[in-house]
């Protein structure tokens, strides 16, 4: 304690923000020491600019840890890297290598001929930056998706019927619902409206589902909503009201009544763009049933989500193994050790 009141402030919080030393620190979280005879190593890799700690992707000092955690506990070693030449030393070892890299594929996806060529040595890579250029671009995942045998709302360059207007990159961003007989912004993501509302309470709530995924598996999926009376389609969590009769009620007929629809998505995803930790936003059309991804991308836990219902937490059993971001790393590590698993599997035989 008297060491630190003689480091200064400013020093202290430049050190936090140093990638070495979160790198270091995240290292020291995981409860589990490194097992004496691996069987492989996952790589965890923050090449862009904010490295590790990404915001919007992963709640990184407590969801890495716990990962980490068991999957050390399953006989993997784990590292943190922050740099190409830390991969290359991590990928090195007589040891088959696993990475997973933490990036927003929205605008700062790493690249290189030098990466390139560690990421060809890994066994697998999650969430590789050849999937993370084909996400980026909303018209192109359509395109990938669809020729994949993926449900997505069809593409339009003419509004023979209401359309949903949205930006092309990036996510969160404003979106239009298109008029039929409008003119449209070619320079847009233009696809056929999806009247996603569903009926509760005698009132009718826009809805979709977040289906979260490590490769073809599902981990957990969950329902937000907005009320329609808005007159505003575009659905995230902060529209999602707080009441927990309304959520299980929405989760048992959008995510449990359509849970085998939900699993061919995944697989279809998966196959696909590859291995990765996944977010696919699906639709669930009011009249046809018709169940549809409308946007996917890499994410590894939902705080934002946690944080609005942590007033109703314990009220909704879907969520409450995933509410925290260790609770949510420790439950969906079974999926990912699996597919290591069936990956060391194939390349012994």
């Amino acid at each position: 304690m008297a060491l630190k009141r003689l480091i200064p402030a400013s020093l202290r919080r430049r050190v936090r923000g140093n990638k070495a030393y979160r790198a270091w620190w995240l290292e020291r979280q995981v409860a589990h020491p490194r097992p004496r005879r691996p069987k492989g190593v996952v790589v965890f890799a923050g090449l862009s600019r904010f490295h590790l700690s990404n915001p919007g992707k992963v709640t990184a000092e407590t969801y890495l840890p716990a990962l980490c955690t068991v999957l050390r506990e399953a006989g993997f070693d784990t590292r943190f890297v922050t740099s190409v030449a830390a991969l290359e030393g991590a990928l090195d070892r007589a040891l088959p290598a696993f990475v997973v890299m933490i990036y927003r594929e929205e605008h700062d996806i790493p690249s290189g001929a030098r990466l390139d060529a560690a990421l060809a040595r890994a066994e697998l890579v999650f969430n590789h930056p050849e999937t993370g250029r084909i996400v980026a671009d909303k018209r192109r995942t359509n395109e990938v998706l669809t020729a994949a045998g993926v449900p997505m709302p069809r593409m339009v360059s003419a509004a023979d019927a209401p359309v949903f207007s949205n930006a092309v990159a990036e996510s969160a961003q404003p979106v239009q619902v298109v008029e039929s007989g409008a003119s449209l912004d070619p320079f847009r993501y233009n696809t056929e409206f999806i009247d996603t509302r569903i009926e509760y309470g005698g009132k009718d709530y826009y809805s979709t589902v977040r289906v979260m995924c490590i490769g073809a598996k599902i981990t957990h999926a969950f329902v937000r909503a907005r009320d329609a009376a808005q007159n505003d389609a575009s659905v995230h969590t902060k529209d999602t009201p707080v009441d927990a009769r309304m959520i299980n009620d929405l989760h048992e007929r959008l995510v449990e009544a359509t849970w085998d629809h939900l699993s061919d998505i995944a697989r279809r995803v998966s196959d696909a763009l590859g291995p990765g930790f996944y977010a696919h936003d699906v639709l669930v059309e009011r009249e046809s049933g018709r169940v549809l991804v409308c946007e996917t991308g890499f994410k590894f836990d939902n705080k934002q989500y946690s944080g609005a219902l942590e007033p109703i937490r314990h009220l909704l059993p879907a969520w409450q193994p995933f509410h925290s971001p260790a609770d949510n790393a420790r439950n969906s590590a079974p999926h990912l050790i699996a597919a290591l698993e069936e990956r060391l599997a194939a390349s012994s035989a």
